[in-house]
């Protein structure tokens, strides 16, 4: 006989205790052994046996409802699903506003003897231009650009011009200071002033922006307005 139909069996007469007192319409007889095996009854007339029997078959139900006693996405570890994380996209680069590190960003009166500054120049040269005879100083921030190709240098970025005069005496500090943007963003943010050889600043050209300063250097643009970037000797 199918556990099924033993089941049946079973709980009909057993498991509940005996048949309920229903009216008999004839003598009482005797129960009916045929229908479930004397070995299958004593099973189901103990106690835990018939709680076993129950609890498998209110799983049984519950498997055949839900599909299964439990699904993928309940295994521990199962990592939830959806959109698969790649590296970090690459930031998007702007146009630099200079190469290099920041300058000093103001004059410095011992230049010609600080390790932030140097010159291409062992000795004073003619410019070509209205400075005469010069020797130029740059911050070293810029010190590894290439004097024939264009660049922009960075804020911070100084430049002194010492000018001679025709008895080899410096009389005059040109000084140009690379400003941050905005500053005068149609000249290339370059502050323009003069020294005096002790060092004071002079009136003329007034400091800042001035016109004739501007139209001068800005022949330079490729170069970030500094003229005289190239001369080396």
């Amino acid at each position: 006989m199918a556990w099924g139909g033993a089941l049946r069996t079973g709980l009909s007469t057993d498991v509940f205790g005996s048949s309920p007192n229903l009216p008999q319409s004839g003598p009482e007889k005797a129960p009916d052994n045929r229908a479930c095996p004397s070995s299958i009854k004593a099973m189901l007339q103990s106690t835990s046996s018939r709680a076993l029997l129950l609890a498998l078959a209110v799983l049984q139900v519950c498997a055949c409802s839900d599909g299964g006693m439990g699904s993928a996405d309940d295994a521990p570890g199962t990592e939830p699903t959806g959109p698969s994380a790649g590296p970090d996209p690459e930031p998007t680069q702007g146009e630099p506003s200079g190469r290099g590190a920041a300058g000093p960003g103001e004059y410095l009166a011992d230049y010609a003897t600080s390790d932030l500054f140097f010159t291409r120049m062992n000795a004073p040269a003619g410019s070509g231009s209205v400075h005469g005879t010069v020797r130029i100083w740059y911050s070293s921030n810029v010190e590894g650009l290439a004097a024939e190709e264009p660049f922009v240098v960075p804020e911070g970025t100084v430049a002194i011009k010492d000018e001679y005069d025709g008895s080899g005496t410096v009389f005059v500090k040109v000084v140009m200071i690379k400003k941050a943007a905005g500053y005068d963003p149609d000249n290339g943010d370059w502050y323009y002033e003069a020294r005096n050889p002790d060092d004071s600043v002079a009136s003329n050209p007034t400091p800042g922006t001035p016109s004739l300063c501007i139209e001068c250097h800005r022949q330079g643009a490729s170069t970030d307005y500094l003229l005289g970037f190239s001369i080396a000797n």
